[in-house]
């Protein structure tokens, strides 16, 4: 999506991915569905084609790059979004097999490695949020590398509607019902059976709140298994949907929930305020800081006895009527996605700046 933004401001962009559009990395068949294994292949190949075409570029621009060999990185800009390492530890909890474990160990040593090296051969570091950049730092990455860019949103695609109830209607969604909105994978790290309990604790004291769920992932069966055998009412899967009927769920909404055991800077929490939803999030630190930063929404303790009892008074204060007003204006003012892409674009010309001026 930046790429788009970046074009817009004269600079000429090529696009490298395993789909494209500019350069294609062919990802042999046998390791398209082996997650990590996949990523890996796919920045060794990366790596060949940088190291042979560096001076092509005047900049390049890698987002979570995995480079085990030595490389010239002053024109490398790196990216980080969600950082392995940082969230090793939440992982660990819930991955039981010693197999998954080492695993996950190996893999986040890996990037451990990967971002020293590039540190030491003189790439600078963007992050998305403030606890990666604490984190970079306790690994021996300069501050001084380190920018903290948040995420951008499309502030035109995500926005308010006026009337929901045309909208619930649309989207088929019921009209006398509070709607909470979940968007993302059915996974692990989502942590989506916590979420379901705690609807369900919600539902003990407010009984007319729907939960919608959008996206697909690989707990989706079991997750519907879930909800049957403990007899959750009121749940409206979507499935995946595109941009263009996601932004429509958002606004038909009156709230966003994520109980998700790790997170970076997540773009779903943005797109949510954008479109005016307050968000309710677990408390894990990364999630607390942005709510902290946005300024809208609440953090709490899912699991924890009277957590259902603290989000009925959320919903039902002055707080959540402000913050439902306040939160499209604060991701216009912060997070707009043109805004994001200036200041890489800054970024950029800054580092071409020095590297000329060498």
């Amino acid at each position: 999506m930046k790429s788009k933004y970046l074009k817009k401001s004269n600079i000429k962009v090529t696009v490298l991915s395993p789909d494209g559009p500019d350069i294609k990395v062919d990802i042999p068949k046998r390791v398209r569905n082996i997650g990590y294994l996949r990523r890996f292949v796919f920045w060794v190949k990366t790596y060949i084609f940088i190291k042979k075409f560096i001076n092509y570029y005047d900049i390049i621009w890698v987002h979570n790059p995995i480079f085990l060999k030595k490389i010239s990185a002053k024109k490398i800009i790196v990216t980080i979004h969600g950082f392995l390492p940082e969230h090793y530890q939440s992982i660990k909890k819930y991955n039981k097999t010693y197999f998954n474990k080492i695993s996950y160990f190996l893999a986040s040593q890996v990037e451990i490695y990967s971002t020293k090296k590039l540190h030491n051969n003189g790439a600078f570091f963007t992050v998305v949020s403030p606890s990666t950049k604490l984190f970079l730092i306790n690994l021996g990455i300069s501050e001084d590398n380190i920018k903290i860019i948040m995420n951008g949103v499309n502030i035109k695609r995500f926005r308010p509607r006026i009337n929901k109830v045309i909208l619930k209607k649309e989207l088929n969604l019921p009209l006398n019902k509070f709607l909470l909105l979940y968007v993302g994978r059915m996974s692990e790290q989502k942590n989506p059976y916590l979420l379901l309990d705690f609807y369900n604790k919600i539902l003990h004291i407010k009984k007319d709140v729907s939960l919608v769920m959008v996206g697909k992932g690989p707990l989706l069966t079991d997750l519907k298994k879930y909800i049957i055998e403990r007899n959750i009412p009121n749940i409206i899967f979507f499935g995946y949907v595109q941009d263009s009927v996601l932004n429509l769920i958002f606004s038909a909404c009156d709230a966003f929930i994520l109980a998700s055991r790790y997170e970076g800077n997540p773009l779903v929490i943005l797109e949510a305020i954008s479109s005016g939803l307050p968000c309710i999030v677990q408390d894990i630190a990364p999630l607390k800081i942005l709510i902290n930063i946005i300024k809208t929404g609440i953090s709490l303790p899912m699991e924890k006895g009277g957590s259902n009892i603290v989000f009925y008074k959320y919903i039902t204060s002055n707080k959540f009527k402000n913050d439902q007003i306040k939160a499209p204006i604060i991701a216009k003012k912060y997070f707009n996605i043109s805004t994001t892409s200036e200041k890489y674009v800054e970024l950029f010309k800054n580092i071409y700046n020095k590297i000329e001026n060498k």
